[in-house]
């Protein structure tokens, strides 16, 4: 049976009493958690949520939106970030970068949209009516 330390969490033998990886120290049938007699342990490290790289992707896609596939890219990389981001627990940040990039994305598609459909509608009037 294998033993895992109280302040890394990582594997040990059944037998040992301190951490390979750490060197935090237990006695034997000590419950953990509860340092040495006379040992003070350390805090538990807390990892620092990092940032969503598919969030800054999105922003920055939908930034330099103005061909429609990035544009279209930017929205696509948005979506995936939130869901991301929110099964994540609290792991990955970035939820803000996501939705801005999804706002100025849409924003894009729209505009294009409407440009291409501008452009389409000209270059047909220009066929049925020649000057």
């Amino acid at each position: 049976m294998a033993i895992y330390c109280p302040n890394c969490g990582q594997q040990n033998d059944d037998a040992a009493t301190t951490c390979v990886h750490c060197g935090a120290g237990w006695a034997p049938g000590q419950p953990f958690g509860m340092p040495l007699q006379g040992q003070v342990m350390p805090p538990p490290a807390y990892a620092v949520p990092r940032t969503n790289p598919m969030a800054i992707a999105s922003l920055v896609c939908s930034i330099l939106g103005c061909c429609l596939m990035l544009a279209v890219a930017g929205v696509v990389m948005g979506h995936i970030a939130r869901k991301q981001i929110r099964d994540s627990g609290g792991r990955e940040t970035g939820d803000g970068l996501a939705l801005a990039g999804l706002i100025v994305g849409y924003v894009w598609v729209g505009l294009l949209v409407i440009y291409y459909a501008v452009i389409i509608g000209i270059s047909i009037m220009a066929q049925h009516h020649p000057r």
